[in-house]
């Protein structure tokens, strides 16, 4: 897995991990097979509700490979529901780029990286846009239906649910690690056929997780708030020194590394600032454009719309007191040039002790009284702005 880009990054947020980390997914579609290779056995059905994905096609190519070619019912019917379900088969023989290695190499040779394909030729897998399509194709028993959707509230799956589950020799299998059993079956009860849950997970598990995403030293490492106990019981201490965690509906704080980012001027607009001279090397000048965030940082671009209007209500933030005197010193509030002409140029400093701001009409100054110094500072640099103004 490619994570060097993500090397010292401001925040990595987590939204997605393993929630059953001791079950192997080898292990859990080996018992996959076994509980449907028990059904069809036993003379039942078996409904998998599942989405048109990769881990659908690895179920079936898996269980023919591991059941229906050995089992005494070679005639059992495989049933795919989906309005897509064609496009998701001929997607998967065509994006070869995103195969593993084994499924890759079929590609360039003549013949389709998955078996599915020649499953469905041969007829041993029927593809259905709806369930009204099962009278056309005279679907009898046993047979496997994999249908729309996991969480058995919309689609197909809920139909064929309500037809399989006063059986007991049917059996559903949930196979989707984000739904729960007891809470996709609950308006389905009382339901008499089997139930089985086997959940394929391939994600990385929450301590999997943090170890390899806290060697990249992030300024924050963001999971979610279930994850907390894992992380502190399982997790070496040295990993979770910038680990925050967030919930639904809460804020989850993070820190940002600068306030301050570095910004690329357009020449055209460069070429157009008008500089006020602070002293001691320093100048400020007043720009208006149209700031773009490109891959490799800011750009302010010309545009003369925003050069007409921006004016009218402009800030100038200070990243200090002595800078903002100075630049107080140098404003004519009274629009003596014509840029600032019927304006509201707002001059700000702010700190973790202190804000402060000040315009032509209005001045606030909000801070800690405990510091006296910084206050001091402000009365200073109000009073001289105020005997230049009047």
């Amino acid at each position: 897995m490619a994570v060097d880009k993500f090397d010292n990054a401001t925040a990595i947020v987590v939204g997605s991990l393993n929630q059953y980390p001791k079950k192997n997914p080898a292990t859990v579609m080996d018992e996959f097979c076994t509980v449907v290779a028990n059904t069809i056995a036993a003379g039942g059905n078996v409904l998998i509700p599942s989405s048109p994905c990769g881990v659908t096609f690895d179920l079936i190519e898996y269980l023919f490979a591991r059941v229906l070619s050995r089992s005494p019912l070679p005639n059992c019917q495989v049933i795919f529901i989906s309005e897509t379900a064609d496009t998701c088969f001929a997607f998967g023989n065509i994006c070869g780029e995103w195969l593993c290695d084994s499924k890759k190499c079929r590609v360039f040779q003549p013949q389709e990286p998955f078996v599915h394909g020649s499953l469905v030729r041969g007829g041993r897998v029927k593809l259905m846009k709806s369930i009204s399509e099962c009278e056309k194709h005279d679907l009898r028993s046993p047979y496997i239906v994999f249908a729309s959707h996991p969480s058995l509230r919309v689609g197909d799956a809920v139909q064929f649910l309500l037809l399989m589950k006063d059986n007991e020799k049917n059996t559903i299998i949930l196979t989707d690690p984000e739904f729960s059993p007891n809470e996709v079956l609950f308006p389905y009860k009382p339901i008499s056929m089997k139930v089985a849950f086997c959940p394929i997970d391939v994600r990385m598990n929450t301590v999997e997780a943090v170890s390899l995403l806290s060697s990249l030293q992030p300024k924050a490492l963001c999971l979610p708030i279930q994850e907390k106990n894992t992380v502190e019981n399982f997790c070496n201490t040295s990993e979770i020194v910038n680990t925050r965690y967030y919930s639904t509906s809460n804020i989850c704080p993070i820190p940002p590394d600068h306030r301050l980012v570095k910004i690329k001027l357009d020449p055209k607009l460069a070429s157009a600032v008008t500089l006020f001279d602070l002293g001691c090397g320093k100048s400020i000048g007043r720009v208006a454009g149209r700031l773009i965030l490109k891959e490799i940082g800011y750009y302010v671009e010309s545009d003369e719309n925003i050069e007409k209007t921006v004016y009218k209500n402009a800030t100038l933030t200070c990243p200090s007191l002595k800078v903002a005197e100075q630049l107080l010193q140098k404003i004519d509030f009274r629009a003596s040039d014509p840029s600032l002409a019927n304006s509201n140029v707002e001059v700000a400093y702010e700190n973790e002790n202190a804000k402060f701001s000040m315009t032509k009409s209005m001045t606030r100054i909000f801070a800690k009284l405990d510091d006296l110094d910084t206050i001091e500072k402000l009365q200073d640099v109000v009073l001289q702005s105020c005997l230049k103004l009047y």
